[in-house]
């Protein structure tokens, strides 16, 4: 014992004792530091520090069955050693903290784990949610990046990316509110957005639910407003993508021609004059009417 500490100490054959753990005056518990020292502005009441692999601790169960040991981390709301008192939703069970020397000290976090309370806990009734949080560069603290819920969804952050092959180039992401994209070779593949319109190859979004752009020069399209009401459209573009963002030359498309009936004309078009860069209702080559009629215009 020196100075309120309690030191315990081996020695080898006949060599001076060495220092191997302190308690110290306020409890704490150091092996290998003399001093406590903050992690992350907190002063453990257990702290392990070496030079080599043996800054480790392992944990390890020798059992004739199928269990493996165990880390618990728990949390209540008592004000006293042993209370039970019933936690209450989002609070935290406990976390793994990742902390790194700055050359200053060690209170900067580079990354956690965290387990919090996900929804109202009763008795033998807990939902927790998993929270995995990293700091960024030039950040001063972990940010969340991915939770995993009570119903076990899995969540990244508004801008976050999903990688599929490790490196950097093809991932899934939320790029705008609600709109989705996957990406592939650094390439835009397919976006949906909010109202469930998709389009494929890097294809602008226009008025149509579903575009494919072809090679970048040749675009196919499907859609329209409506398919059976009198006077509405849908249909199915092919033709040339143009820079003023027009896209079809040659055109199938569904008239409707009897409110609720599902009645109507199939038209196919062709801009072949080369005027404009789209077809219309005035490039019709022919039409197969509702009595399976065709008609020339």
């Amino acid at each position: 014992e020196n100075g309120g500490n309690l030191k315990f100490g081996t020695s080898e054959a006949n060599n001076a004792t060495t220092e191997r753990m302190r308690i110290t005056a306020a409890g704490q518990i150091l092996v290998g530091p003399t001093a406590s020292n903050a992690y992350g502005g907190v002063y453990p009441r257990l702290q392990l520090e070496g030079l080599d692999s043996t800054a480790s601790i392992s944990v390890f169960r020798d059992s004739a069955d199928a269990n493996g040991p165990a880390l618990y981390l728990g949390s209540s709301r008592g004000t006293a050693i042993g209370h039970d008192t019933i936690v209450q939703d989002d609070d935290h069970l406990g976390a793994v903290y990742f902390v790194a020397a700055d050359g200053g000290d060690r209170a900067c976090l580079g990354g956690e784990i965290s387990c919090y309370i996900d929804g109202t806990p009763g008795a033998n009734d807990t939902p927790g949610r998993l929270v995995f949080g990293t700091t960024a560069d030039g950040g001063t603290g972990p940010t969340t990046a991915m939770t995993i819920d009570s119903s076990q969804n899995v969540s990244l952050k508004a801008t976050g990316k999903l990688y599929l092959d490790g490196a950097s180039n093809t991932y899934i992401h939320e790029y705008a509110g609600d709109h989705v994209e996957i990406v592939t070779g650094g390439t835009s593949a397919i976006k949906i957005d909010s109202a469930q319109n998709v389009a494929i190859n890097n294809t602008p979004y226009g008025e149509y639910p579903f575009q494919v752009d072809l090679a970048n020069t040749e675009l196919v399209h499907f859609g329209g407003n409506s398919t059976n009401a009198v006077g509405e459209y849908c249909g199915i573009g092919f033709g040339q993508v143009y820079t003023n963002g027009e896209y079809q030359k040659v055109a199938l498309v569904y008239e409707g021609t009897d409110n609720g009936a599902y009645a109507g004309k199939i038209h196919f078009l062709s801009d072949t004059d080369g005027t404009s860069s789209r077809c219309n209702l005035s490039d019709i080559a022919f039409t197969i009417d509702t009595s399976k009629n065709t008609i020339l215009p």
